[in-house]
């Protein structure tokens, strides 16, 4: 596509407005790191969507055959999982101030 170029009163413009959205710190930083979802962030959510599903299946299948070994194995994972979680609350909300 063919564009012409910006004439100097347009450039200017184009200036302010560019200088007005990098006072936005949120929109800046999230232009900045506009690659997407890092690796880690998706390996830490899916390891804290598999910990809360072991946990469960654990806890419900200790609970219903009463086994030490299902309980001490919940007791083993259900901690492992809280920390993840609050692992990655901590982060987002340090992202969000």
């Amino acid at each position: 596509m063919n564009q012409a170029p910006l004439t100097p009163s347009e450039r200017r413009r184009l200036a302010a407005i560019e200088a007005t959205l990098r006072q936005d710190r949120t929109l800046d930083y999230r232009l900045r790191t506009l690659s997407g979802v890092s690796a880690s962030a998706v390996l830490a959510r899916s390891l804290l969507c598999l910990g809360l599903l072991v946990s469960l299946v654990l806890l419900v299948a200790a609970t219903i055959t009463a086994s030490g070994a299902l309980t001490m194995a919940f007791v083993i994972v259900w901690p492992i999982t809280l920390g993840l979680a609050t692992r990655m609350f901590r982060s987002w909300y340090r992202r969000q101030r």
